[in-house]
């Protein structure tokens, strides 16, 4: 009984758990809110400069 008691213990341990434990899923979450983040600001980024290169050629025309 026993030894097949520590067999299960070696078999649970050797596998992935699944569903991943909380820390897991809340450091994918984070990640996720970050990128989406880092998006938002690019995409803003590119916009500001998009704006700023118009205006500067509408200026020398």
């Amino acid at each position: 009984m026993n030894d097949s008691r520590q067999d299960y213990r070696q078999f649970i341990e050797s596998h992935p758990r699944y569903p991943p434990k909380a820390e897991d899923r809340h450091a994918g979450i984070a990640q996720h809110a970050m990128s989406q983040v880092n998006h938002g600001v690019l995409a803003y980024y590119l916009a500001f400069r998009k704006a700023v290169t118009l205006e500067t050629l509408a200026q020398q025309m």
